[in-house]
């Protein structure tokens, strides 16, 4: 088995292919790209191939074997002729304008739920901000509050996670 499919069966992240593996002692660079012909025009929703330049984004993986894997990703600027709108392909195992996994969020987030900010930071080679950040994006999306919760502060979104407070407790005290 060549190394590029082994990586890729190892990753499974769907809409790449590797082009190379670097392994130094505490890192993993994957230089890879998207396996996809076209995309889809978020705007007029048409599929488009026609592709206006690259970008080389670096995004953060879970570790393998105590080291840091960064996926070194070739990804596309589109410009779509129906509505002559330019933007960049999407993956699923990202969201866009963000430097990790969709998994490296939940991984943190998991890592978080049991001990400090500071702690979890420290593990993953992170500010403890952006930990946090990280931590209470995840947290919405996990609890999955009603839009009209959708103002909840932080720190009774901690307390609804933890289990002591209830929704309406939480909403209450907004007020």
């Amino acid at each position: 088995m060549e190394i590029n499919q082994f990586y890729e069966q190892l990753l499974s992240l769907p809409e790449i292919q590797i082009e190379k593996v670097n392994v130094t002692e505490k890192r993993i660079e994957i230089h890879c790209q998207s396996s996809q012909g076209n995309s889809q025009c978020p705007q007029c929703l048409k599929y488009n191939t026609q592709v206006n330049q690259y970008y080389r984004r670096q995004i953060r993986d879970l570790d393998i074997s105590g080291r840091q894997v960064w996926l070194e990703l070739k990804e596309r600027q589109f410009i779509c002729p129906s509505c002559n709108r330019f933007y960049l392909e999407r993956f699923s195992w990202v969201q866009p304008g963000k430097s990790y996994t969709n998994r490296q969020a939940k991984w943190i987030f998991e890592l978080c739920a049991k001990q400090p900010f500071t702690q979890g930071a420290a593990l993953v080679d992170l500010s403890h901000k952006t930990v946090e950040r990280l931590y209470f994006e995840q947290a919405r999306q996990e609890v999955d509050l009603p839009a009209r919760y959708a103002q909840v502060s932080d720190w009774e979104l901690m307390r609804l996670l933890i289990g002591k407070a209830s929704i309406p407790t939480a909403v209450c005290s907004l007020t």
